[in-house]
């Protein structure tokens, strides 16, 4: 028997008064969807804790049936992703250019990633500025990946144990990299986390002083480094595919044992889902299938509740 698991990301929501008080999802016209709850079972399901938000990352991680005690992190999911070449004893942190300016002597978020101008080819070059540093034997390698976006790697006695300098909120302070209380690793940590600050204040002096630069922060968040996992299929008997577009997902089939399939997403998010699913009835080869969207929660963070409504129904 073959299972097809269709996951809508970031479908949920909260009501709004330009829905008539209803969800996007309450809201949008889905008969596709109403005809699957009339036929099946349905129920609630939490991949943690009621009350807790996850990231895409954490919820799949835990819904694949692992502990998060053996989450490799965001970092290293993405450049598995993004094939940046790194060694299993690295620290991968995600990154990417922020604008700041300075308030009372602190350096405070003014705009972040996607207000930071510029194409791929544009940014590259500050990128490239600060591609490399060393600081008391730990190394700083950046990997330009897309738009305004990069994967650190940090390569010596290291641990991923350590605080975001991202602040995420404008307004808010860039935050000083710490070691994260009770790490199992304190020392290393301590020392990674010096590390790190000395190289993030070196990509700002790289970086403030010239005319032409977009942003003048490098900011650093989500760190993580290799686990050895039991394999999807050693675990659960079955064999597993995953249909999806994002680096992160790729990095994740890869860590959990998958097969990946990379789609891509086009203006036609309905057009797209319908593809995948038939990627998953028209196959022979595979027990378990993820078919993935990421379009609801793309949608929730770049658009408006009315937009999210309309996506819904396409899909």
């Amino acid at each position: 028997m073959k299972t097809i698991l269709v996951l809508l990301d970031g479908i949920g929501d909260r009501s709004y008064s330009t829905l008539g008080n209803l969800t996007p999802l309450e809201a949008a016209r889905t008969p596709n969807l109403d005809a699957l709850a009339a036929m099946g079972a349905n129920g609630l399901f939490h991949a943690s804790t009621p009350g807790r938000c996850l990231p895409s990352e954490s919820a799949h991680f835990l819904m694949f049936g692992y502990d998060m005690a053996d989450f490799p992190g965001r970092g290293l999911l993405e450049a598995v992703g993004e094939n940046v070449p790194f060694d299993d004893a690295d620290v991968l942190c995600l990154c990417h250019l922020d604008g700041i300016r300075i308030r009372k002597g602190i350096p405070v978020l003014a705009h972040g990633r996607d207000q930071v101008k510029g194409t791929f080819a544009e940014l590259s070059p500050f990128y490239a500025r600060i591609a490399s540093f060393a600081y008391q034997g730990i190394g700083f390698r950046l990997h330009h990946t897309r738009r305004n976006d990069g994967i650190l790697v940090i390569s010596g006695d290291v641990s991923p144990h350590i605080s975001d300098a991202d602040p995420i909120t404008r307004g808010k302070p860039i935050a000083k990299i710490m070691p994260v209380a009770g790490a199992t690793e304190p020392e290393k940590a301590r020392k990674t986390a010096d590390a790190l600050n000395h190289y993030l204040r070196y990509a700002h002096d790289r970086l403030h002083n010239l005319t032409s630069a977009p942003a003048s922060m490098l900011v650093t968040q989500r760190s993580g480094r290799r686990v050895r996992l039991q394999p999807f299929s050693d675990q659960w008997g079955m064999r597993p595919l995953m249909i999806a577009s994002s680096a992160v997902y790729a990095g994740l089939a890869n860590e959990l044992g998958f097969d990946f399939a990379r789609v891509a997403d086009t203006g036609d998010p309905g057009r797209d889902l319908r593809e995948r699913i038939r990627m998953a009835f028209d196959d022979a080869k595979y027990d378990f299938i993820h078919v993935h969207t990421k379009v609801p929660d793309e949608t929730s963070h770049k658009g408006t509740p009315r937009m999210k409504k309309k996506a819904i129904a396409a899909l």
